[in-house]
């Protein structure tokens, strides 16, 4: 497994599910499943197997899992179960993700975090092209809804 997708895997769940335990844990069992699935090396006759759908499907299938884990089967949003720098503001995105449906940010972010192809995500998420490309639009006109709502003096409350 390379790097750089273990690197998107943990940005997604922590993201994507905004609780730093339910997040490494989702990772972890990501990666681990990944691993018993199709082996550790890219170089190995398995490594087709590896592709970007493959990661995003099982991926979708920890979001399931923890996201029900979490309260109200939602993802929680408050700064008390997650630790980010004091310098870095998410309240656009905490109003995007607690406002959008779930199938939605999850295309979001494995758009954004694995540079997956339209195709790609679709596979992944087992739906069509059309139904991803709709959740994209969508998502990008809510996040800007978001952006334009924010006070000009400061984040959102």
């Amino acid at each position: 497994m390379k790097l750089d997708q273990v690197r998107s895997i943990a940005l997604f769940f922590a993201l994507g599910l905004m609780d730093q335990k339910s997040a490494q844990q989702a990772a972890q069992k990501t990666i681990a499943s990944l691993k018993a699935k199709f082996g550790d090396r890219p170089s190995s006759p398995d490594a087709a197997l590896w592709s970007t759908a493959a990661v995003l499907a099982e991926c979708r299938k920890q979001w399931k899992t923890h996201a029900r884990s979490l309260p109200g089967h939602r993802v929680r949003t408050g700064d008390e179960h997650f630790v980010i720098p004091s310098d870095f503001d998410l309240q656009v995105w905490r109003r995007y993700q607690k406002d959008a449906p779930e199938e939605d940010v999850m295309a979001t972010l494995m758009k954004n975090l694995f540079h997956a192809t339209d195709e790609e995500l679709a596979e992944g998420l087992q739906t069509s092209v059309g139904t991803i490309r709709f959740r994209l639009g969508k998502s990008v006109r809510q996040l800007g809804l978001s952006i334009r709502s924010q006070p000009k003096d400061g984040p959102i409350t």
